[in-house]
């Protein structure tokens, strides 16, 4: 067991690494928003976007490098653990979202279905393209779930993520000669 001082270095150590991490966060959401609010003053944007997928990968590896320095890497919970991640306030907020829409503008509901099923399954970005949905131009009156086009490309790499961290593992072991 960490004594006291051990504790509080470790947990000043993470606010450090967390505040740095939050601060990226919010100059991509700065730009996404700014983008969405004048998109002909803020054309650059959309690279919020690119920042969250570095910002995602990077904590992937990190959580996983540490889990298997430890012997805990296990692909079940790794899986287990994004699905209660992302699935529950995913359900919660399509839900409101959907009720909303009951109330307000039913018009948006027909055919939902299908739009809603390729969120939960992960594979949104390709029904969008799929139906020749251009993000740009749909904007303004797009569907409210246009922008979970983003949901679905993590949720594909972190179906992907296991396998290419194995395979790293076992070509850091071969290369290191162990």
């Amino acid at each position: 067991m960490p004594e006291g001082k051990d504790v509080i270095m470790e947990t000043k150590d993470k606010i450090k690494k967390r505040k740095g991490l939050d601060a990226l966060r919010g100059i991509g959401i700065t730009g996404i928003v700014l983008y969405h609010m004048f998109p002909s003053v803020f054309r650059g944007g959309f690279l919020g976007v690119p920042l969250f997928f570095v910002l995602s990968g990077y904590l992937m590896f990190m959580t996983s490098e540490k889990c298997w320095q430890n012997g805990d890497f296990h692909i079940l919970s790794y899986y287990k653990k994004r699905i209660r991640k992302i699935i529950p306030p995913l359900f919660i907020m399509l839900m409101a979202v959907c009720c909303y829409l009951t109330l307000a503008q039913r018009s948006q509901m027909a055919g939902i279905r299908q739009e809603l099923t390729s969120i939960f399954l992960g594979y949104n970005n390709w029904w969008q393209i799929q139906q020749n949905t251009s993000y740009f131009s749909k904007l303004a009156a797009g569907s409210p779930f246009t922008h979970l086009w983003f949901l679905s490309v993590e949720m594909q790499f972190y179906l992907l993520w296991p396998i290419l961290f194995l395979l790293y593992q076992k070509a850091c072991r071969i290369f290191s000669g162990k």
